[in-house]
């Protein structure tokens, strides 16, 4: 029995699947690193690692693997070699080489065959070898562009069971190793399968060609029209005959080997007695155009071009002909050709093919909210920028579109759509219901105005406070302030800065439909008044004599800054009334200078 085994690396996480480990161990000199019998142009012999020593003793099958970079301990690859997440890297500089050593435990089992996989990314120089332990040298074969097969034998399997190969790459190639597959023979039994190939199912069939797959195996058959498959595993098979001349029936036969041999796997070939017509329709002279009808006449014989736009008339006899392709919508050139049969196949009767273009509808509706139909909004169809507008009802079409990919998207000042746009897909009908939901966006406007200090000097900084909203702004060095995003309604604009009065306090605003500028206010500037300046030398002259600091009236006391300021509002209600001071009243000025200073929040 021939087992198969695979590996494939994972070297960024040290697993490996499949019988595949790393080489432990060397010898051998540089003289003896190469077969004899190989070929001169192995231009990097010498550099190339020693091959295994091998101590014996039966190794079993392992799946073990050690990447020693420095070989310290032991080696399986070269300095340069590098795992790269899915293979082993192995980029070679110029005039050197990198390599990967690999060890597969047989178990004891003769290997059969290898088949290593790899990418080359730069190069032309990769090349495979296997220890030979008869001759101990490697046997290197290539270069190869990709994977390669090698056919292995007892030869190649250690004393201890084990099988050693490598590949190299050089001089500036480039390769990553992805995966190998090792076969080995395990003695399990073979049988045979058989059969007879039969002209007309009556006279045996020389010299057919039989293929058994898997395997990709062949026999001939003989005088009698019989073959023989020999030495086969248990499995499952397919067997197909083959012979230029001859179609056969079946076309291929399924056979499964189970611990016995199989007989009676027959066939009946058929001699195609005419010739082959065909040829290969391309739409637009480039790209295979499958499913057209092809009508050879006289006859009348149609067949359909295959996936790879490729058609073909077996068995036509001598004679002169025609063939005609047809598909719908689509136009030929040239629309026939002839065909002339005579002794021999006919072939390159080529046709292009051009599509006409058809054209469709798409449409749908826009609804506001979802429910009431919106006129106006403007449909634009991408690409080629189409437009069409919604009418009363709120539907749109777009006519004359040819098949494609598009993308409908809805446009109306103040209104955002849900979705915001649509893809659409056409091909060989009208499409509908391309549908759009509308929600208007609430408009704002803009309240503007000037703050001039006396009415003529732009003030800046002056804090203006818009009412109900309670939105601040503040005047710019022009005086200006500015309002934005603000809703139909009924407000209050309101200026206010330290040490200013302005005309009017405050001013209402009807926002409609429009913005509203001239919103304009004059600003006073507060004379300046303080306590020790002018409130302390007014209150020693006019009260502090009965609201001292003893004997207050009253219990009010206003000898210093803390006491006056605290007594405030209550002596300017006093002195407003003309009940203080009791010697007389103050003048209008004193009044207004005490009214002033709390008025400023009694500074000191």
């Amino acid at each position: 029995m021939t087992t198969t085994h695979s590996f494939i690396y994972w070297l960024d996480r040290l697993v490996i699947i499949g019988a595949f480990a790393a080489l432990a161990g060397c010898g051998g000199t540089a003289a003896e690193r190469v077969a004899l019998d190989q070929p001169s142009a192995v231009p990097f012999a010498d550099m190339l690692p020693p091959v295994p020593r091998d101590a014996g003793g039966g190794h079993q099958a392992s799946v073990a693997q050690t990447n020693t970079v420095n070989g310290i301990d032991s080696f399986s690859q070269s300095g340069g070699a590098m795992a790269d997440g899915t293979g082993m890297n192995l980029p070679s500089a110029a005039g050197g080489i990198q390599w990967s050593i690999y060890r597969y435990m047989t178990g004891g089992n003769t290997p059969v065959s290898m088949f290593v996989d790899y990418t080359v990314h730069t190069g032309t120089s990769t090349w495979l070898g296997v220890a030979d332990f008869v001759r101990g040298a490697w046997v290197i074969d290539g270069p190869y562009a990709s994977g390669d097969v090698k056919t292995l034998s007892s030869n190649n399997m250690s004393p201890g069971g084990d099988l050693f190969f490598l590949v190299v790459t050089y001089d500036g190639t480039d390769t990553t190793v992805d995966s190998a597959t090792i076969t080995v023979d395990t003695g399990a039994p073979r049988f045979n399968i058989s059969g007879t190939v039969l002209a007309d199912g009556a006279t045996p069939l020389a010299g057919v060609t039989m293929t058994l797959t898997p395997g990709g195996s062949t026999v001939l058959t003989d005088a009698s029209g019989v073959y023989t498959f020999a030495n086969v595993l248990d499995g499952d098979y397919t067997i197909a005959p083959s012979l230029s001349g001859y179609s056969f029936s079946p076309t291929s036969s399924p056979v499964t080997v189970s611990g016995a041999a199989v007989s009676g796997v027959d066939f009946t070939a058929l001699a195609v007695l005419g010739h082959f017509v065909g040829g290969t329709v391309l739409l637009d002279g480039t790209t295979p155009l499958a499913n057209v009808t092809m009508t050879l006449t006289p006859g009348g014989t149609t067949v359909l071009t295959n996936a790879s736009g490729v058609y073909g008339f077996n068995d036509v006899a001598d004679g002169s002909y025609t063939v005609a392709p047809s598909l719908a919508n689509h136009n030929f050139t040239p629309t026939s050709k002839p065909a002339v049969v005579s002794g021999a196949d006919v072939s390159g009767v080529d046709f292009s093919a051009t599509a006409i273009p058809q054209s469709y509808s798409i449409s749908g509706t826009v609804k506001k909210d979802g429910t009431s139909p919106l006129a106006n909004v403007t449909m634009t169809l991408t690409p080629g920028g189409t437009t069409a507008t919604t009418n009363a009802s709120g539907v749109y079409t777009f006519n004359g579109v040819s098949a494609g990919s598009y993308t409908v998207t809805p446009s109306l000042a103040n209104y955002n759509f849900t979705p915001t746009s649509k893809p659409v897909n056409v091909s060989n009908s009208n499409v509908t219901g391309v549908d759009f939901s509308a929600t208007a966006i609430p408009q704002t406007h803009s309240v503007s105005g000037t703050v001039k200090q006396d009415g003529t000097s732009p003030l800046a900084n002056v804090s203006m406070k818009l009412t109900p909203s309670n939105v601040t702004v503040t005047t710019n060095a022009s005086g200006v302030f500015t309002f934005t995003g603000v809703a139909a309604g009924s407000y209050t604009v309101t200026p206010t800065l330290n040490g200013y009065t302005f005309t009017p306090a405050s001013k209402s605003v009807n926002v409609s439909s429009a913005d509203v500028t001239g919103v304009d206010f004059s600003a006073a500037a507060v004379v300046s008044v303080t306590y020790t300046n002018d409130i302390k030398p007014l209150l020693d002259l006019k009260c502090v004599g009965c609201h001292g600091s003893s004997g207050a009236a009253a219990g009010v006391q206003l000898q210093d800054y803390t006491h006056a300021k605290a007594n405030a509002s209550l002596s300017l209600a006093a002195i407003k009334n003309n009940s203080m001071p009791p010697g007389g009243p103050l003048t209008q000025a004193q009044k207004d200078l005490f009214q002033a200073w709390v008025d400023a929040g009694e500074p000191q």
